[in-house]
Formats: C-alpha cells, structure tokens, sequence
C-alpha cells in the first residue's frame, strides 16, 4: 500500500480499539476486578449505550464546523483572490507576503514570483520616494496614508492609487492597489483640450 492509499476500514476499527484500550488501562489491564452490584451493572450498561450516541452528536456537529469552514475559505477566496482592485501584504521593508490575483495583474507578473521581492521595484524611479514616505507613515501608524505612483511597465506606464494600513502587531500592512492609467489619460486629455 502506498502513504496515501486509505485503510481499509476493518484494519482502522481494530487500531481504534487497540488505541482506546491502550488509554483505558494507561498500557496495564485492570487488577482489581470486585463484582460488581445489579444496579453498578445497570448503570454501566445505560452509560455504554448514552456514549456512543454523544460520539455521534459530537462527529455531526464536527463535520457542520468543518463545513462552514470549507464554505468560509471559499468565500475568502472569492472576496480577496477574485476582487477587482489588487490586494497585497507587504512587510515591513516593503517586500511582497501575499497578493491576490489582481494585484498581481496590475504589477504584470504572477502571484507566485512575488514572494519576498520588494514592491518598491515595481515602482518608477521619479515616484520612488513618494513610495518610500508612504510605506514609513503606514508603518508609523497613519490608517489613511495614501500615494499615486507610477509603475515600472514593460507596455504604457501604469498609474495606480495605493491605500495601506498596519496590521495590529505591526509587522505588516495591507495595501490596497487601484489601478488609476485610463483616469490619469483622461485629465491629461481634458488638460490639453
């Protein structure tokens, strides 16, 4: 049988039964065997019949926790790696832990070559220290810094508006990234009319 192959059912029974015998008796079996009274047996026997019906309600209420969990990790799924703005989390020297698929987009290389590179890289260079700023008032504190730059593109130049907050402990920040190119052409155009 390979590692991932399950077992059979009856060889899981047996090993249950060998592990909870195990713990019954702490890996010694019982010495003391005194007879027990008519009503000791009684009481033993509604015991035995009242457990297996706790398991039951116990495995259904699991598998109704695990599904809402499935269903809630689904759902995050959808909010954070579907959005139509780029989510990304950056740590405290700017560099990438986690985007989502459109922020990933908008800075035109896949999620997973973003790990552990710096976000400042994909920033123009004459937008470099308004990036810079921004990241420092983030990590100061500041829940509504702000900045527009302009990014590094191998196509036209990408204008986008980013927003960033600190995580709680701080190591981190959320940043939101909207891509803002086709209304920056628009106020160029209004400007030249």
């Amino acid at each position: 049988m390979t590692g991932d192959a399950p077992l059979p059912p009856s060889l899981v029974a047996a090993n249950l039964r060998r592990l909870a015998k195990e713990r019954l008796y702490m890996g010694s079996p019982p010495t003391d065997l005194a007879p027990l009274s008519p009503e000791e047996v009684l009481h033993l026997m509604h015991e035995l019949q009242v457990k297996p019906i706790e398991l039951q309600i116990q495995n259904e209420a699991l598998q109704t926790s695990q599904a809402k969990e499935k269903s809630a990790a689904l759902r995050y799924t959808e909010l954070y790696d579907f959005a139509p703005v780029g989510y990304v989390t950056l740590n405290r020297t700017g560099a990438f832990i986690q985007s989502n698929l459109a922020g990933a987009r908008v800075l035109g290389c896949d999620r997973t070559r973003l790990a552990g590179k710096r976000f400042s890289g994909f920033v123009a260079e004459v937008d470099q220290p308004v990036f810079q700023n921004f990241l420092q008032k983030v990590f100061a504190g500041d829940d509504k810094s702000s900045c527009e730059v302009t990014l590094r593109s191998t196509g036209a130049p990408c204008s986008v508006h980013i927003h960033g907050m600190r995580s709680e402990d701080g190591l981190e920040c959320r940043v939101v990234v909207t891509d803002i190119t086709l209304l920056r052409q628009s106020q160029v155009q209004l400007q030249e009319l």
